[in-house]
């Protein structure tokens, strides 16, 4: 009969280590969820301001408003912020036909 309390102490010891998996298993899961979340809030962020990023890139676009050679080149520096109106270029005449 000693060992009916050996067998009821392993049983308790069983159960305490099952109990731990799960509490282990549900804080992974937990912190999974957090680290997920944080990720794709991030990721949004930075796909709002990639969105952001195209607008003004498809706004730096330059038109010529005829075509003709390019005289004087007035701002050359990358990343130059130029005003609406702003004269870019003196643009020579095209020869006639």
């Amino acid at each position: 009969m000693e060992e009916l309390p050996d067998v009821l102490r392993l049983r308790r010891q069983v159960t305490d280590l099952e109990g731990q998996i799960v509490n282990r298993k549900n804080k992974y899961f937990q912190d999974s969820q957090t680290d997920l979340s944080k990720a794709q809030e991030e990721l949004a962020s930075v796909m709002q301001a990639l969105e952001q990023k195209k607008i003004q890139l498809d706004n730096c676009e330059i038109h010529a408003p005829r075509a003709g050679i390019v005289k004087n080149i007035r701002f050359t520096t990358l990343g130059a912020v130029v005003k609406p109106g702003e004269i870019i270029t003196d643009p020579l005449n095209p020869p006639a036909n």
